[in-house]
C-alpha cells in the first residue's frame, strides 16, 4: 500500500512539456513532503524544477518516479522495496540522485544492489554539495568509478574546503583552472588560500591578484576598475575588514547596491561602520545612531558609481535595507536603520517575504509601533503560509486583518489545522474588499529571504486546496463549518418568513 500511495502521488505531479534540448519537462504541483526535500530547496522555486534536476530526461511522467520521490525525501525503507519489486528501474539515474541529495545509506543500498547504476558522476554530484561522507565511502568502495575534474572544480566554487582538502589529498584525478576561478569570484577565500598553497601550478598571476584583492590582502595602493560585483563578493566574505579597507584606501564608495548586500550578512559592525561612513559622507552626525529622539527621513547622495542603465536600481532614492534586516530577522538593524533616519523601508518589512513570513512577531511589534509604512492583506497570507498563528492573530487583532480567501486557501493547503481553525472564526473579507495585495488568483510560488524556503500560496476552494495536498482533517474542519453557515443561513430564512 505504501509503494501503491507512492505511484498515486507521482500521478498528481503535472509535467510541462519544454521544447528545448534541456531541460524537456518541468515539474510542478510537487507534494510538499517532496519539495521540502533538501535538495529541491535549493532551486530557486522547487514547486517547479527542471527534469533533469532529478535525473529524468523525458517529456513525460517516467516509470521510475516514485523511485526519484522516494530517494528525495530519504526513505529508505521504500527504496528497499523499489529494489526489491522494480529492479529494472535499478540505472545511474537514482544512483546520482541520492549522491547529490547527500543520502548515504540509499547510495550503499543502490551500489550493492546493482553494478549498474555504478558511474563517476556520483562522486562529483556529491563533492558538489558537500557530502564529504559520501564521497569517503565511494572513494573507498572496491572497483569503484572513481570521480573526474569536476569534483574538486565544483567543491571548490561552493566552498566545500573539506570535501577539496579530502580531494587533494586521496585522490589523483586533480583540478582545472575553474576551482580557483569557482572559489575567487564566490568568495570562498579559505579555499582559495588552500588552492593556491597545493595547486600552484594551476594559479593564474591574474587569479591570485584577484583572490588578494576580495581576501583584503592588498594594502597601501589604489586598485583601478575594480568591479562593484568583486567588491559585493569580498563584503559578503569579510565584511568589516573589506569595508575598512576599501574605505581608508579610498578604493570604493559604499553604493545603495554594496550597502543592501551589507545588511544581509547581518554583521552588526560592519554594518555601523558603514552607517558612521555614509552619515559623515552626507553632513550627518553619527550621533543619532545612539539617540531615540525620531529623526525626518532623508536619502543620501548618489556617488558616480551608479550605471546609469541602473540608475532607478542603484539609487539610495530605491534603498530597501529596512525591508531586508526584517526579512532575516534582524531587529537590531532594523532599529539602527530607524534611528538613521535613511529613507528605507516599505510595506514589505512587515508584509510578504519578511517579517510576516519568518513568523518575527517581535519585529512586526517594533514596526506596527515606530513605522508608518504599515503592510497589506498579504501579511497574512504569508504568516498562515508558514503556520505562524501568533502573527495570524496579531494580524486580525492589531490591524484588524480579515480572513480573505488566500489566507485561508493558502493555510489549508500547507496543512495548517490550528491556524485553520482559527481563520475560520473571525470575518471573513468581502468580495469589495479582498483584494488589495499582489496575490491576484491560482497558485504562486514566492522567494523569501534568509535563506529560508520559499512559499506556496493559494486562491481557490479551501476544501479543495486541503483535500489536494492529503489534509484531510482540515477538509472536515472546513466542511462542517460550511454546513454549520447554511444551518445558519436557513434559519435565518425562516425566521425572516415568520
Amino acid at each position: 500500500m505504501e509503494l501503491v500511495e507512492m505511484t498515486r502521488l507521482a500521478k498528481s505531479i503535472v509535467i510541462q512539456r519544454s521544447y528545448n534540448r534541456s531541460p524537456t519537462a518541468y515539474l510542478s504541483n510537487i507534494p510538499s513532503r517532496f519539495y521540502n526535500a533538501p535538495y529541491l530547496q535549493s532551486f530557486k522555486n522547487p514547486n517547479r524544477i527542471p527534469n533533469h534536476a532529478i535525473f529524468l530526461y523525458e517529456p513525460v511522467i517516467e516509470p521510475s518516479l516514485p523511485l526519484h520521490l522516494s530517494i528525495l525525501e530519504n526513505n529508505i525503507h521504500h527504496v528497499q522495496m523499489w529494489i526489491k519489486h522494480k529492479p529494472q528501474w535499478l540505472t545511474p539515474a537514482p544512483f546520482k540522485l541520492a549522491a547529490i541529495s547527500g543520502h548515504l545509506e540509499i547510495v550503499k543500498l543502490l551500489v550493492h544492489a546493482s553494478k549498474n547504476v555504478w558511474t563517476p558522476e556520483a562522486m562529483d554530484l556529491a563533492a558538489m554539495n558537500g557530502y564529504l561522507e559520501v564521497v569517503k565511502w565511494l572513494h573507498e568502495l572496491e572497483d569503484g568509478r572513481g570521480c573526474s575534474t569536476m569534483a574538486k572544480d565544483s567543491a571548490a566554487t561552493y566552498g566545500h574546503l573539506e570535501v577539496v582538502k579530502f580531494l587533494n589529498e586521496y585522490r589523483s584525478e586533480g583540478c582545472t583552472p575553474n576551482a580557483l576561478s569557482g572559489a575567487v569570484w564566490n568568495g570562498y577565500s579559505k579555499v582559495t588560500d588552500y588552492l593556491l598553497n597545493n595547486n600552484k601550478d594551476q594559479c593564474s598571476t591574474m587569479i591570485s591578484r584577484q583572490h588578494r584583492i576580495m581576501a583584503c590582502q592588498v594594502t597601501g595602493m589604489h586598485l583601478l576598475n575594480i568591479s562593484e560585483e568583486l567588491i559585493i563578493t569580498a563584503i559578503k566574505a569579510n565584511p568589516l575588514p573589506v569595508l575598512q579597507l576599501v574605505q581608508q584606501e579610498n578604493i570604493y564608495a559604499i553604493t545603495k547596491t554594496a550597502f543592501d548586500q551589507l545588511i544581509a550578512t547581518g554583521d552588526m559592525l560592519a554594518i555601523r561602520y558603514a552607517l558612521e561612513t555614509i552619515l559623515t559622507e552626507n553632513n550627518k552626525p553619527i550621533s543619532i545612531l545612539d539617540s531615540h529622539n525620531p529623526i525626518q527621513l532623508w536619502t543620501p547622495l548618489d556617488n558616480d558609481l551608479i550605471d546609469s542603465y541602473y540608475v532607478n536600481r542603484q539609487s539610495w532614492k530605491n534603498s530597501t535595507a529596512m525591508d531586508i534586516a526584517a526579512g532575516h530577522g534582524d531587529l537590531d538593524t532594523v532599529i539602527l536603520l530607524h534611528r538613521s533616519g535613511i529613507d528605507c523601508c516599505t510595506i514589505k518589512a512587515m508584509d510578504y517575504g519578511w517579517a510576516s513570513a519568518i513568523g518575527r512577531l517581535d519585529i512586526l511589534q517594533w514596526l506596527h509601533g515606530h513605522r508608518t509604512e504599515g503592510c497589506s492583506d498579504d501579511a497574512m497570507t504569508f504568516a498562515a503560509a508558514r503556520g505562524y498563528l501568533d502573527v495570524v492573530k496579531w494580524l486580525h487583532e492589531l490591524r484588524e486583518m480579515k480572513c480573505t480567501k488566500d489566507v485561508l486557501s493558502t493555510a489549508a493547503y500547507n496543512g495548517y489545522i490550528d491556524v485553520v481553525s482559527y481563520l475560520i472564526s473571525i470575518p471573513m473579507a468581502s468580495e469589495v474588499e479582498e483584494h488589495d495585495g499582489f496575490f491576484r488568483g491560482g497558485r504562486k510560488h514566492v522567494y523569501t529571504s534568509a535563506g529560508t524556503p520559499g512559499i506556496d500560496l493559494f486562491c481557490g476552494n479551501a476544501v479543495d486546496e486541503a483535500a489536494a495536498n492529503g489534509h484531510i482533517s482540515i477538509v472536515e474542519v472546513l466542511s462542517t463549518q460550511s454546513r454549520l453557515q447554511q444551518w445558519i443561513k436557513h434559519q435565518a430564512m425562516d425566521i425572516s418568513r415568520w
